[in-house]
């Protein structure tokens, strides 16, 4: 048997094979924020963080599963460019001209996609960007608001073919998708394609928040935040998303307490009153003088993924406050059992489309 303990160090060669290894850079960028949801939080249910049918940027790009959709953006890509008038040469074009477009881009993830080439990155932003600006289009002028006109570029007969419009499961489908942490473009990718193919016709937020806004369980967010304005970047879909929720929170100091919070049905029999609050915003609970007031909150399919998802992302990035998190905490804590929810339900603070069981 060898004794390794008696040999010598070759100090030279050992650091002439560390200084090899060594790396001058942080191998995370400051900038990024569309994050792989780590395996602590996967596990409890790795379905909520797993696009369905269309992958949206480098994390889901290959597989059998999202090849029909491949040709549905293929397609809404030509129709956009052929409605919006502009020829695909002076897009990419445009896109050139943006200055480190592609570095930029890249420091969003936070994984490593040095699999994909210069021109397999850029081909990607545009054609999955120009996938959704043609979604979100679609659905602004097929389902338009009481005071917007139709657009004569995506008239009605537009959509006959299209399977994301004719078929009705498409749409909670898609908002799954949409709305996950790993299936996420760079927020400036989608802002730097609507100036260069739509001209800024309708400001892209109101875009994105029309679409959303056809989701019963999200309409009062996303109606609700034009209402409200905040200074911080939007990053991509799933951050605005979570600002619309979030914006109108008043700020509060919070106390620490060593004493477990009782779940709903003991805090009524401790004396405590229940409300549905009045005042805007989810986050907005209240408790004063016996009565704790709190928003409604629908609870529906989409409902569980999408704070699963907000929950990964305020885990995952710096620059955001866990607001959301504590909100799900604060809610975990609330409900111990269905007596809980239907409790919850009967005072209007819950709005459930699914049994008692499903909702806690």
């Amino acid at each position: 048997m060898e004794d390794h303990g008696s040999r010598n160090i070759d100090v030279e060669a050992l650091e002439k094979s560390l200084k090899a290894k060594l790396c001058s850079d942080s191998p995370l960028s400051a900038k990024c924020c569309i994050f792989r949801v780590p395996e602590l939080l996967r596990r409890h249910k790795p379905e909520a963080y797993q696009p369905d049918i269309v992958s949206i940027g480098p994390f889901h790009g290959s597989g059998e599963l999202f090849e029909p959709m491949k040709k549905v953006k293929l397609w809404y890509l030509d129709t956009l460019l052929l409605r919006k008038c502009v020829c695909l040469k002076s897009l990419i074009q445009g896109i050139d001209k943006i200055t480190g477009f592609e570095e930029r881009a890249r420091d969003y993830y936070a994984d490593s996609i040095d699999h994909l080439n210069h021109k397999e990155f850029v081909e990607m932003m545009i054609i999955d960007g120009c996938f959704l600006l043609a979604l979100f289009w679609r659905s602004y002028y097929v389902y338009p608001d009481s005071d917007t006109v139709d657009d004569p570029l995506f008239p009605d007969s537009d959509t006959v073919d299209d399977p994301l419009f004719n078929m009705s499961c498409m749409y909670q489908y898609l908002c799954h998708d949409l709305l996950l942490l790993e299936n996420q473009l760079p927020w400036f990718v989608l802002e730097s394609l609507h100036s260069l193919i739509c001209n800024n016709q309708v400001p892209l937020t109101t875009l994105v928040l029309n679409f959303f806004s056809r989701l019963s369980s999200m309409s009062d967010y996303c109606e609700g935040y034009t209402n409200h304005t905040h200074d911080e970047e939007i990053l991509h879909i799933l951050d605005l998303i979570r600002s619309a929720i979030v914006v109108p929170f008043r700020k509060f100091e919070s106390t620490e307490s060593k004493y477990a919070m009782p779940h709903a049905t003991a805090l009524l029999e401790a004396g405590i009153e229940f409300r549905r609050s009045s005042v805007d915003g989810l986050m907005n609970i209240d408790f004063k003088d016996g009565v704790l007031t709190i928003p409604q909150l629908a609870i529906a399919e989409m409902t569980e993924p999408l704070f699963r998802n907000l929950i990964a992302f305020e885990q995952c990035y710096h620059g955001r406050m866990h607001q959301v998190a504590s909100y799900a905490f604060l809610m975990d804590k609330l409900i111990s059992s269905s007596k809980d929810v239907v409790f919850l339900c009967d005072k209007q603070i819950f709005y459930n489309w699914f049994s008692a069981e499903e909702g806690s």
